[in-house]
C-alpha cells in the first residue's frame, strides 16, 4: 500500500486555563492542523514521544488536545493510522517553547509591536499597534509605551511624532490580569529634514551626537548597576538630554544613573542622547545579570492606600472534592469574604483598591475548616481608579503593605509611622488624620534575616485647622415653682455642627439639655426657692471643646394675682336645656372654684365648683337672659362675669277663647274674635276659617268675623272659627244673641218724696229695660224693642234695701229713635321692603253710614305709623333703618257717637341686602417681617351676612397674597417706610365694599453681603486684593474688614482695607482664605478669596525667516525643549512673543510651520530668540 504523508510545517496553538492549583501542572488546549494525502482512518499526536491525543475523523485535518504546558520545550509529532491499524512514520518534530512564568506561576504575556513606518524625515509620525500581543493563560489589562525620546503613552494602539533626527528604540510593556509583565522593542530611524536655505539665514549642517554607554560592573550581580554616558559626544554643539531604557520596563534620565534588575538574565539597555538642535542618536548594550550565591536581599516595602472600599467581582476554577466546604477570599492577608457554597466559582466582595497594587487570593477549605489550595491575584489600580488619597480633615485612610515582598523568605514585621506622632503595626491598618497638612507615612518591613527596608507615601490632608467653637452666656427669668425652656447660643468658625453639654449645674435648680444638637434646655428651680442662680455649659464641634459660658437665672418670687372670670354667650331653644363649662383664667395657674352670683330672669342656672353649669329656661320663655358667676383661686375672688343666654323661640299653638256678640234682627255684626285669643310666642294671629251659624251666615273680613242673621230671626245662635299663628291653629266659638229691632228713648220724671232712694228702674211693657243708680237722677236714656203696638212704661224707685215703689207721677219720654250702631275697624295685613315707606288706607265701615274719624292707638315696635288723613284713613308706615321682619300698629274709628273696637295693621318688612362696611386697617411691623392680616376683623354687615375677601389690590412696595380670607403681606427686602394696599369684601348677596390696609415698616439693621473674590499672581510677588469692592450693605452703612484667616500656602495681612497676599516660596496651585466684614451696626458677613498662584513666567521673543511657498500654510508654533509654548496662526508672521514658566539649565528652541491639514514641519534655518 502506497502512502504519502504530507505535514504542515506549523502548529497553531491556542491556550486557555482549565483549572487552578489542584492540578499537577497547568492544563491547556493546543490546536493542531495538518495536511495528508494518503488513506487514514485516524491520527495520533505524540508529545515528547508519548501519545497524548487521537482523532477518529479521517476527513478533519485538525484537532484540539489537552496538554500540560511545562517551562521546558515540548516536541510534538503526528502519525496517520490506516484501516489495517498500520501507523505511518511520525512527522517531522514541531517544537513548542512556552513563555516563562513569574514568581506566582503565571505565564508572562507576549508583547508584539507593529509600526506603520520604521523610518522617515523629521518630524515623523508613526502609528504603533500592539494588537498581536497575547497572554496564553489570561488577558492583557494594560499597554505602556516608551518612545525612546522621553515621551510615553498607553493603549493597544498609539500614534507618536518624532521631532528630532536619530534612531529611537520604542519599548512596549504589557501587563496581564495576573500582574505579569512582558516586553518588546523596535527601532525607528528619523532622518534630518532637507536643508531649506532659500532666502533665509542658515547655519552649518548639524552633526549628530554620538551616544556611548558604559556600565559597571559587567557582568553584574543583583546589586545596583551604574550606567554612565560620559563618553557620549557632540562635535558641533552640546548634548542636552540623556534618556535610558533598561530593557526591563524601567526608564531614567541623566548622564549618570543606577539601576537594579530584580531577576538574572540578559537585558538590552538603550541610551538616547539629544543635542541642542534636537538631533538624537542611540547606543545599546546587553547587560547580563547573574544569579550570585544566596545573599540575603532586604525586603521590598510597598504602600497601597485607599479611602473607601469598592465592590470587586472575582472568578476562579477549582476541581470539586468530597469534603470541600467553601472558599476564603483574602485581601492582603485579611479575609474579606467567606463563601460557604462549595459550588461557587465567583463572588462580589468589598475591597480597598483606590490607589496602588493589592494582593488577593482565594483558598479552599474543607469541612474541618482546614485550608488547602490557594490562587493568587495581583490587582494594580493604577490607571483604573486613580483616585488620589487626599481629602479634608478628618480623613480616614486604609493602608496596606500586602504587595511588599522578600525575595528569599517572608516578611516578619510591618511597622507604620503615620507622620503625626502615632504609629501602628500590621499588614494593613486604618488611620485617621485629624489636622490638615501633608503627612509622610513611613512603612518599615523586616524579613526573616532581620533586614529592614522602608518606603514612604505623602498623604495631603486639606481643610483648615479646627478652631474651637465659641459659646455665649445668657440671662433668663423664671417664676418661682415654674420651669423654663430656652436655647443655648454658640457657633463654630468652620461651621461644624455643635453638641452642647452642661458643665456645672446651679445650687437652686437643675438645667437639662433636651436636644444636644440645638442647645435646647430646660431649667427647673427647686420647690419654693427664689433669687439668682446660674449654670455653666460648653459645646463641642466633634474635635474641640469650647470655653465654658454661664447662663444666669433670675427666679422671681411668686405673687398671687386675682383670677379673671370669662364672659361668654350661649344659645338654646325655648323649653330646651343647655349644659357647658364656664371659662376663667388665673395668671398664676392656681386651681379655681366657680360660684353663681346672680340667676336669670327667664330661667334657672346651676353652677358647680368645677365650672360645669346647666341653664333651664322657664316654660315658653324666650328672648335674652343672663346670669353671673365668679371664681376664686383659693385666696382672691374674680370680678363677676356675665353669661348671656339667647333663648330662641319655638312656636306654640295659639289659644282661642269663646266670644259673645249681640245684634239686632236683620243687622250684621262685626265680631272681634281675636281680641281675647292669645299666643304665648307673641305671634300675630289671624282667622283662617269660620263656619256659619244655624240661623245666620259668617265671613272673614279684615281679621274680623262678619255675622249676618237670617231675615227676621231673633234668638240665640253660635258659630265656630279657626285661629292660626301662621304655623299652628286653634278653634273657638262665638255665641250670638239676635234681638228684635230697638230704638233709643229718653225718659224723664219728677220725684219729690222724702223717702231716701238709691236709684230708679224703668219697665217697658212689664219688662225692665233700664236702671240708674243715682238718687238725684231725673232722666235716663235706653233702648227698647221696636214695636208697633201700645207702649207701656212704669218707673219705680229703689230704696237702700232694694225694695221698689211705683211712681205715680207722670213719666214723659221722647219718641222712639232708632239706635246708633258702633262703626267697625278691620284688621289688615300688608308688606313692604326694607328701608321703604308703606302708604295705604285703613279699612273701616259703619252700618249707619255715619262719617268716620280714624285715630292711631299703638304705634309699631320697629317703625313709625302716621295717619295722614283722619277722614279717609290714609296712612304711612316708615320701617326703622335696615329693619326687616314683622311689625304692627293698631287704630280705631269713631262715627261721631261711638268708637270702634281696635283693629291691627300687620306689616311684613321684606329684607333687602345691605352692603357691608370695610373699615381701614393700620399696623406697624419691623422691616423684612412677613405678616398675616385678618382684614375682616373690624368689618361689619348689618344683615349679619358672612363676609369674604374676594380681591386684593397691589401694594406700592411689597407683595400680598390671599389665604383663607386673610391677607399675607410680604414686604420688599430691606424696605422701611409706608406701604398700603386695598382689598374687596363681599357679603355673598351682591353687596361689596373696598377697604384699605396701611402698613408702617420700621427699619431693622441688615447684615452686609460679602461676595467671594478671585485673584491671580505669579510666584511670591505680593498682590493687593480690594476685598470690599464688590461687597454691599443695603442700609448704606460703611463697611470695613475686621478679620482674615490665614491660607495654607501663603500669608495675608490687612492694609488700608485691602488684603495683601504673599504665596509661600515654591508654591504653585490654588490657595484660599476667608475674611469677615462688619457694617458697624452689629451685622457681619464672611466671604472667601481664591488665589491662583502660577509659576514665575519669563517673557520670550522669537523671530525667524521663512521664504518658502505659504499658500498651504496656516501659521507657526514655538517649541522649547520639545514642549510647545506658543503659536501664531498667521502665515505671514515672522515673530512671536509669549510667556513660559521659568526653567533652569539648557533651553532648546524650535519653530514648526503648520499647514492647512495640521501637519507640522520643522524650520532648519536660524531662529533668533530672547528669553528674559
Amino acid at each position: 500500500m502506497n502512502k504519502k504523508n504530507v505535514y504542515t510545517a506549523w502548529l497553531t496553538v491556542f491556550i486557555c486555563l482549565l483549572g487552578i492549583a489542584v492540578l499537577p501542572a497547568e492544563a491547556h488546549i493546543i490546536h493542531v492542523e495538518w495536511a495528508y494525502s494518503g488513506s487514514a482512518v485516524s491520527y495520533n499526536l505524540y508529545e515528547n514521544g508519548a501519545l497524548v491525543c487521537t482523532s477518529q475523523n479521517p476527513d478533519l485535518m485538525s484537532m484540539d488536545c489537552d496538554v500540560f504546558l511545562e517551562e521546558t520545550p515540548m516536541i510534538f509529532n503526528l502519525s496517520a493510522v490506516d484501516a489495517d491499524g498500520v501507523e505511518s512514520p511520525q512527522s517531522a518534530p514541531y517544537t513548542l517553547t512556552p513563555p516563562p512564568k513569574d514568581a506566582y506561576g503565571n505565564f508572562i504575556p507576549q508583547a508584539e509591536i507593529k509600526a506603520d513606518v520604521v523610518s522617515g524625515t523629521a518630524p515623523l509620525t508613526v502609528s504603533f499597534d500592539a494588537g498581536a500581543s497575547h497572554d496564553i493563560d489570561g488577558t492583557i489589562d494594560s499597554y505602556q509605551w516608551d518612545f525612546g525620546d522621553g515621551d510615553t503613552g498607553t493603549g493597544s494602539t498609539v500614534s507618536h511624532i518624532f521631532v528630532g533626527a536619530g534612531t529611537y528604540t520604542v519599548t512596549l510593556k504589557v501587563t496581564d490580569n495576573g500582574s505579569a509583565i512582558g516586553t518588546a522593542a523596535t527601532s525607528i530611524t528619523v532622518n534630518a529634514p532637507a536643508d531649506n536655505t532659500q532666502g533665509v539665514q542658515t547655519t552649518s549642517t548639524n552633526i549628530l551626537p554620538q551616544a556611548v554607554i558604559t556600565a559597571t560592573p559587567s557582568p553584574a550581580d543583583n546589586s545596583n548597576i551604574a550606567f554612565d554616558a560620559y563618553s557620549s559626544t557632540d562635535t558641533d554643539g552640546k548634548i542636552i538630554s540623556y534618556k535610558w531604557n533598561f530593557g526591563d520596563g524601567d526608564t531614567a534620565t541623566g548622564d549618570y544613573v543606577e539601576h537594579k534588575y530584580p531577576n538574572p538574565g540578559d537585558y538590552n539597555v538603550v541610551l538616547t542622547v539629544v543635542d541642542d538642535t534636537n538631533a538624537s542618536s542611540q547606543d545599546s548594550m546587553t547587560v547580563s545579570v547573574v544569579d550570585l550565591p544566596a545573599v540575603n536581599t532586604p525586603p521590598t516595602a510597598i504602600i497601597s492606600a485607599a479611602l473607601e472600599q469598592h465592590l470587586v467581582h472575582f472568578n476562579w476554577d477549582y476541581a470539586p472534592t468530597q469534603d470541600l466546604a467553601g472558599f476564603h477570599l483574602y485581601e492582603d492577608g485579611i479575609i474579606i469574604c467567606d463563601i460557604t457554597d462549595p459550588d461557587a466559582r465567583q463572588a462580589d466582595c468589598p475591597a480597598y483598591i483606590d490607589s496602588g497594587a493589592v494582593q488577593f487570593w482565594v483558598s479552599a477549605y474543607d469541612q474541618a475548616g482546614v485550608e488547602s489550595d490557594s490562587q493568587f491575584f495581583i490587582f494594580d489600580s493604577t490607571g483604573v481608579f486613580d483616585k488620589p488619597v487626599t481629602g479634608d480633615a478628618p480623613l480616614s485612610v486604609h493602608f496596606s503593605a500586602g504587595t511588599s515582598f522578600d525575595a528569599e523568605g517572608g516578611i516578619t514585621a510591618y511597622n507604620w509611622d503615620f507622620g503625626d506622632g502615632t504609629v501602628g503595626q500590621g499588614l494593613s491598618v486604618n488611620h485617621d488624620f485629624t489636622i490638615p497638612g501633608t503627612y509622610t507615612v513611613t512603612l518599615r518591613v523586616t524579613d526573616e534575616a532581620g533586614a529592614v527596608t522602608q518606603t514612604t507615601m505623602d498623604i495631603p490632608v486639606t481643610g483648615t485647622i479646627n478652631q474651637p467653637p465659641v459659646v455665649h452666656g445668657a440671662d433668663f427669668t423664671v417664676d418661682q415653682d415654674k420651669s423654663i425652656t430656652g436655647t443655648l447660643s454658640g457657633s463654630d468658625p468652620e461651621g461644624q455642627p455643635l453638641t452642647f453639654s452642661i458643665a456645672a449645674n446651679g445650687s437652686k435648680g437643675t438645667a437639662t439639655i433636651t436636644n444636644p444638637a440645638t442647645g435646647v434646655f430646660t431649667y427647673v428651680p427647686k420647690a419654693g426657692v427664689y433669687g439668682n442662680d446660674a449654670f455653666i455649659f460648653k459645646a463641642n464641634d466633634g474635635v474641640n471643646d469650647s470655653s465654658a459660658a454661664t447662663v444666669s437665672i433670675n427666679i422671681k418670687q411668686k405673687i398671687n394675682h386675682p383670677p379673671t372670670a370669662g364672659e361668654q354667650s350661649i344659645t338654646l331653644a325655648e323649653d330646651g336645656k343647655f349644659s357647658g363649662n364656664l371659662s376663667a383664667n388665673d395668671p398664676d395657674g392656681n386651681a379655681l372654684t366657680y360660684t353663681l352670683t346672680a340667676g336669670g330672669a327667664l330661667g334657672t342656672a346651676v353652677v358647680d365648683r368645677t365650672g360645669a353649669f346647666t341653664y333651664t329656661p322657664n316654660k315658653n320663655a324666650f328672648g335674652t337672659d343672663s346670669f353671673k358667676f365668679k371664681v376664686n383661686d383659693g385666696a382672691l375672688d374674680s370680678a363677676a362675669a356675665t353669661v348671656t343666654v339667647n333663648i330662641t323661640p319655638v312656636n306654640d299653638a295659639p289659644l282661642a277663647k269663646d266670644d259673645k256678640a249681640e245684634t239686632e234682627a236683620d243687622q250684621p255684626v262685626s265680631i272681634e274674635a281675636l281680641a281675647n285669643d292669645t299666643d304665648v310666642d307673641g305671634d300675630s294671629l289671624s282667622i283662617s276659617k269660620v263656619g256659619n251659624g244655624a240661623h245666620g251666615t259668617a265671613v272673614i273680613s279684615g281679621g274680623r268675623i262678619i255675622y249676618t242673621p237670617n231675615k227676621d230671626f231673633v234668638g240665640a245662635d253660635s258659630l265656630t272659627y279657626t285661629v292660626t299663628d301662621g304655623r299652628l291653629s286653634a278653634s273657638g266659638t262665638v255665641h250670638i244673641t239676635v234681638t228684635p229691632p230697638q230704638y233709643l228713648i229718653t225718659v224723664s220724671w219728677e220725684y219729690d218724696s222724702k223717702v231716701s232712694v238709691s236709684g230708679f228702674r224703668l219697665y217697658y211693657n212689664g219688662n225692665q229695660v233700664a236702671e240708674v243708680s243715682d238718687p238725684a237722677a231725673r232722666t235716663l236714656t235706653c233702648k227698647i224693642p221696636q214695636s208697633d203696638g201700645v207702649k207701656s212704661f212704669a218707673l219705680t224707685a229703689v230704696d237702700g234695701s232694694g225694695r221698689e215703689s211705683l211712681l205715680s207721677n207722670t213719666i214723659s219720654y221722647d219718641p222712639a229713635v232708632k239706635i246708633n250702631h258702633a262703626p267697625a275697624a278691620r284688621n289688615i295685613t300688608l308688606q313692604t321692603s326694607e328701608d321703604t315707606v308703606l302708604t295705604g288706607t285703613l279699612p273701616a265701615t259703619d252700618q249707619d253710614g255715619d262719617k268716620l274719624t280714624f285715630s292711631l292707638r299703638n304705634n309699631g315696635s320697629h317703625g313709625n305709623a302716621v295717619i295722614t288723613n283722619s277722614s279717609t284713613g290714609a296712612f304711612s308706615y316708615t320701617p326703622r333703618a335696615d329693619f326687616n321682619g314683622t311689625d304692627s300698629f293698631t287704630f280705631m274709628v269713631n262715627d261721631g257717637t261711638e268708637d270702634s273696637a281696635l283693629a291691627t295693621v300687620s306689616i311684613t318688612v321684606k329684607p333687602i341686602n345691605d352692603v357691608p362696611v370695610a373699615r381701614v386697617d393700620s399696623l406697624t411691623i419691623p422691616e423684612d417681617t412677613k405678616v398675616d392680616i385678618d382684614v375682616l376683623a373690624n368689618d361689619t354687615d348689618v344683615d349679619g351676612d358672612t363676609l369674604t375677601v374676594t380681591a386684593l389690590g397691589r401694594p406700592a412696595v411689597g407683595r400680598v397674597a390671599l389665604k383663607a380670607d386673610r391677607a399675607v403681606y410680604t414686604p420688599k427686602a430691606d424696605y422701611n417706610g409706608k406701604d398700603s394696599f386695598t382689598y374687596t369684601i363681599s357679603d355673598g348677596n351682591g353687596g361689596t365694599a373696598v377697604g384699605t390696609v396701611n402698613i408702617t415698616l420700621t427699619p431693622v439693621n441688615d447684615a452686609p453681603v460679602a461676595v467671594d473674590d478671585q485673584a491671580a499672581v505669579e510666584g511670591t510677588e505680593p498682590i493687593k486684593i480690594s476685598l470690599l469692592s464688590n461687597d454691599t450693605d443695603v442700609d448704606g452703612d460703611s463697611l470695613r474688614v475686621v478679620s482674615v484667616t490665614q491660607p495654607l500656602s501663603g500669608q495675608v495681612t490687612l492694609s488700608g482695607g485691602q488684603a495683601v497676599y504673599t504665596a509661600d516660596k515654591g508654591f504653585v496651585g490654588t490657595d484660599s482664605f476667608v475674611y469677615t466684614i462688619s457694617d458697624g451696626q452689629g451685622g457681619t458677613a464672611k466671604a472667601g478669596v481664591t488665589v491662583v498662584v502660577t509659576a514665575p513666567q519669563q517673557a520670550i521673543s522669537c523671530s525667524w525667516d521663512y521664504n518658502a511657498d505659504t499658500s498651504n500654510l496656516t501659521g507657526f508654533r514655538l517649541y522649547r525643549n520639545g514642549v510647545m509654548i506658543g503659536e501664531i496662526m498667521d502665515k505671514n508672521a515672522r515673530t512671536l512673543n509669549c510667556k513660559a514658566p521659568v526653567i533652569t539649565g539648557t533651553q532648546s528652541y524650535a519653530v514648526t510651520a503648520v499647514d492647512t491639514s495640521g501637519v507640522e514641519s520643522a524650520l532648519s534655518n536660524t531662529i533668533n530668540y530672547n528669553d528674559q
